[in-house]
Formats: C-alpha cells, structure tokens, sequence
C-alpha cells in the first residue's frame, strides 16, 4: 500500500500539465532546425497553437506549456525542418511550358534522344498553337539525358521556314 501511495505521490508531482487546454501540440525528441539567424540553430521543442508556432526552445520550457488537451509528438530522433511552398520556379517560364512541345525526358516526356526531341517538336509544329505563336518551341530538354545540345542542323530538320530558336529552352529546374 506503502508503495502504490508513493507510486501515485511521484506521478502526480512529475505531471506539469497545467489546467486548462494548453498549445494544441508540443514537438520533442528530434533536432528541430528553426532557420533563425545566419547559421543553422535548432531547438529542443516546439509547441504549436491554432496552427502557429508559439513557442521554440527548450524541452523543458516547453512542457510547462503543456495543457490538459495538448498532444504530445516526438520525433523519434528524425529532424524536422520548415516546410518549403516552392524552392525553386522559373514563373515566365511556365506559361511557355504550357504551349510549347514537352520536350522533358521519360518518365514526364519522351524526348530521350535527339530524334525524339525533332518529333517531339514535329508534332508541336502541326498545332494551331505554332499560328498563335509564329514559332515551333518546345521546353525541357535535357543535355545529360541526350548527350548534347540540339544544333541548327537537327532544328533544321523540324522546319526551315518557321523559326525553330537555336537555344530552345534546356531543364534548369535542377
């Protein structure tokens, strides 16, 4: 009896949730890199409320936070990191991607070859989108994939009497 007291006494003083709901959630147990400052800076803990960072820390900061609703997450030793919206995006390029030949290599396109790519523009340039443009363009080749850039010679091959640019747009998306 002595013991299960003891036992209950200890529990009930190492609880500090306090009363009341609390953050919504405290992150713990992972490197949490924040991305203040100049360098890399991590902390112990995060809590979270209504979908905000309330506070980032100390572990032990952020279990006095804690409330009788707060969900407890650890990270089993991973990092977590912001999340990235878009690293990287090339926005002009985008509208012209959407009209000219796909010219990305498998799995997204076909264009694996020299060859592939002049069909690729080939049947670019039977589209009404060559009347709206005045040329026959196409985006996203890529040079490691084909062994080279395509030349004059195999843009001649598409057409010699709509403009075909000699420096039609290689992947820079990596």
């Amino acid at each position: 009896m002595k013991t299960a007291l003891i036992v209950s006494s200890f529990l009930a003083i190492a609880d500090c949730t306090k009363p009341g709901p609390g953050p919504e959630l405290i992150i713990d147990g992972g490197r949490i890199l924040t991305m203040e400052g100049a360098t890399p800076t991590y902390v112990e803990a995060v809590a979270v409320d209504k979908g905000r960072i309330v506070y980032a820390g100390d572990r032990a900061e952020a279990m006095k936070l804690k409330g009788t609703a707060t969900r407890l997450k650890n990270l089993g030793g991973k990092t977590m990191m912001p999340g990235f919206i878009d690293g990287h995006a090339h926005f002009m390029q985008l509208g012209a991607q959407a009209v000219g030949a796909n010219l990305l290599p498998s799995p997204d396109g076909k264009a694996d070859t020299i060859d592939a790519l002049v069909d690729e523009l080939k049947v670019f340039a039977k589209s009404p989108d060559v009347a709206q443009t005045g040329w026959i363009y196409g985006m996203g080749y890529d040079d490691s994939v084909l062994g080279r850039h395509p030349t004059n010679a195999d843009l001649d091959r598409v057409s010699t009497t709509v403009p075909v640019p000699s420096s039609i747009s290689p992947d820079t998306s990596a």
